[in-house]
């Protein structure tokens, strides 16, 4: 007989509840082997989570959360590491639920609330809005609120509220489609007045922290970069393989999620900015270089971070080597003073001089690219890759080509940075197209076929033209037009009936060949000669109508549908809807029957 195993329901102590969950947190074993006291303000979690720079180790800081906050922001993180316990997670999966609690603690002691077990709906509905107060932009209050959302799932999952409530704010997030025409996808291209922007501060920079910043801005605008991919590049990063007159060039590149290293082309027309900003880089690191030199021949003693001599670890680039090596202080205008610390420059340094801060103006401003009354220019490094994909998708560019450009390991990503709208698609096609590109086309019946359709969506093809419209999905029936619906073939076309007729040679040889295999003893299925007898006929009839004197010169002629169980045919339901259930339907019973000898 089996042990009987009796199970408690949680205490209705939510007090109790609290101590349980923090020591059980306490008794975690990664606590005993951790790099930081249960109690410091300061954890290191190195080894436990992923630093979000090279040179910045994974720590938190408690600081502002004492008391029964500060043990259940100790727990709540301990509890989360466990949760993928040996697959490190990024740091900012920890230090975010610290922020919100902050917020938290703030707004629940305004309303006199000191322990997370008082809190109310009314503690999170006030934090919720003073997060909504404080964000930027609707992504950056969904991406926080839903982080506090997280402590409330927390904290009622382990039943730690005296009195329960539900809370679920409404969050309203961006998902992009997987398809060509989105509007509504994350993240967005620069426009043609921040483009100015950039040129102005690039041309009026003065400063070595102006020269360097918008030095890299120009960059990022000429070929499809990462700025993590920028601050690892070598101090030879510049390339001319054909300096005569097929000139071009390009940058030694390793791109940072997968894509295979290369050198990134860049356009003719942008070759002399690019050669420009890497010269003004150049001339701003290179006292920190030529310090990192003197330190290797033992003239001078320099500090360096703790990962020194190695500044990237993928690809082995050494700090003598890097493009973006400082001393510190060296951008700094208020201490003209460098200290003996050479120090690489991280992504924060570049988005406070693009943003500014009350002790900083952004560097738009201090070159005179925006006015001193002009609203705060937001601008992110991002942006100029999704400008240069959308350019390059407008140019009609291949997919395979933009991926490798953008370095991505797979064409698919590319469709999260095309922000060509449908109109500016429909546009380009009709400049392209010209106004007299289709043969007139008599049309008796409108309803069956509109001729504001054909314009938008018609291509040719070898036997005719193809009314199925190819902007958001491939064709189902590529190689089958003959078998398709969408097919119109026009009375007149001579070398469009020479490939139909072609084509009807081709079937007739290879029934005939089926036929002679069936005949020597080979199992060919009645069924597979059946189709070919329907694909022949069907040819025999159109090849019928376009060489009929009674079928005007111009005249469309378009295929029936002739139904899945007698040809392959295109479904406007598939895939997996209604005709193609029928059909799988049909040839399991058809199947079944041959199994049975039927």
């Amino acid at each position: 007989m089996g042990k009987v195993i009796v199970f408690t329901p949680k205490s209705t102590d939510a007090k109790q509840n609290f101590s349980d969950y923090i020591e059980a947190a306490k008794s975690l074993p990664f606590i005993r082997t951790a790099q930081f006291s249960w109690d410091e303000a300061k954890w290191d979690l190195a080894g436990l989570a992923k630093p979000e720079r090279p040179n910045i180790p994974p720590r938190l800081n408690f600081k502002g959360l004492e008391g029964p906050f500060g043990e259940f922001s100790r727990a709540f993180t301990a509890h989360r590491i466990a949760e993928t316990f040996g697959v490190p997670k990024q740091i900012g999966r920890y230090n975010k639920p610290i922020a919100r609690l902050r917020d938290l603690a703030k707004c629940a002691a305004e309303l006199g609330i000191f322990h997370p077990s008082d809190l109310s709906l009314e503690a999170f509905d006030k934090t919720a809005i003073e997060i909504a107060a404080k964000s930027k932009s609707d992504y950056s209050n969904a991406q926080m609120t839903t982080v506090l959302l997280w402590v409330y799932q927390a904290l009622d999952a382990a039943a730690l509220f005296h009195v329960p409530f539900d809370w679920d704010p409404p969050i309203t997030t961006t998902k992009a489609k997987r398809r060509r025409i989105n509007a509504d996808k994350p993240g967005r291209p620069l426009t043609s007045r921040e483009i100015e922007i950039v040129a102005i501060a690039f041309r009026n920079s003065q400063t070595q922290a102006e020269r360097l910043i918008t030095s890299i801005l120009a960059l990022t605008c000429c070929a499809p970069m990462r700025i993590n991919e920028v601050l690892n590049l070598p101090v030879d990063c510049e390339v001319l393989p054909d300096p005569g007159e097929g000139f071009r060039g390009g940058l030694r590149w390793r791109p940072s999620k997968g894509g295979r290293p290369q050198v990134k082309f860049v356009p003719e027309a942008m070759m002399p900015v690019a050669q420009e900003a890497l010269q003004r880089i150049k001339d701003v690191t290179k006292p920190a270089r030529n310090a990192i030199h003197q330190h290797i021949d033992g003239s001078i003693g320099f500090i360096f971070p703790n990962d020194y001599p190695v500044f990237h670890q993928e690809t082995g680039l050494t700090y003598d080597k890097a493009l973006f090596v400082l001393l510190r202080h060296q951008l700094s205008e208020s201490n003209r003073t460098h200290d003996n610390v050479v120090e690489r420059l991280t992504y924060a340094q570049v988005r406070r001089a693009m943003r500014g801060d009350e002790n900083l103006s952004s560097v738009f401003r201090s070159t005179g690219a925006i006015g001193p009354d002009d609203p705060p220019f937001e601008l992110t490094t991002h942006m100029a890759r999704h400008y240069l994909n959308t350019i390059a998708q407008k140019s009609n560019v291949p997919q395979a080509d933009i991926a490798l450009w953008s370095g991505r390991r797979l064409a698919t990503q590319n469709n999260a940075y095309d922000h060509e709208t449908a109109e500016e698609l429909v546009a380009r096609i009709k400049a392209k197209r010209g106004p007299e590109r289709l043969p007139k086309i008599k049309i008796d019946d409108r309803k069956s076929w509109d001729m504001s359709l054909v314009k938008e969506t018609a291509h040719t093809t070898q036997f005719g033209w193809c009314q199925q419209s190819l902007r958001q999905d491939p064709c189902q029936m590529f190689g089958k037009c003959l078998n398709c619906q969408h097919l119109v073939c026009i009375k007149g076309a001579e070398g469009k009936l020479a490939n139909i007729k072609i084509e009807l040679k081709h079937e007739i040889a290879l029934r005939e060949r089926a036929l002679a295999k069936k005949a020597n003893g080979y199992p060919i299925k009645d069924r597979w000669l059946a189709l070919f007898d329907k694909k022949i006929a069907r040819l025999e009839e159109l090849i019928a109508i376009l060489e009929s004197s009674d079928v005007e010169d111009g005249a469309a002629i378009r295929l029936a549908d002739a139904g899945p169980e007698v040809l392959p045919q295109f479904d406007m339901t598939a895939f997996g809807k209604a005709r193609h259930s029928l059909s799988i339907e049909e040839s399991e019973r058809r199947q079944k029957e041959n199994k049975h000898g039927d």
